[in-house]
């Protein structure tokens, strides 16, 4: 696998298991995320992509009437913010 690839599994992993109160952890109703960001509990109706998952990105090139593509492919792997 790509090193790129491999670095974005390990960051999901760490970021989706400090999404999830600890039974031992320092809180029982708060998650390490929360605690550490202020960030809420994850939205599951804002996550659209999952990690590896194949899509074609549009481009925004000027309009015209060529066969040039306006997308291209790409391999999701992590979450922008925006």
């Amino acid at each position: 696998m790509p090193k790129v690839l491999v670095r974005a599994i390990t960051e999901n992993t760490v970021k989706v298991l400090n999404q999830f109160p600890s039974q031992n952890g320092i809180s029982k109703n708060l998650s390490l995320l929360t605690i550490m960001t202020g960030l809420p509990l994850p939205d599951y109706n804002s996550m659209t992509l999952e990690l590896g998952t194949y899509c074609q990105i549009y481009e925004a090139n000027d309009p015209t009437n060529t066969q040039h593509t306006q997308s291209t492919a790409a391999i999701a792997l992590t979450p922008t913010g925006n």
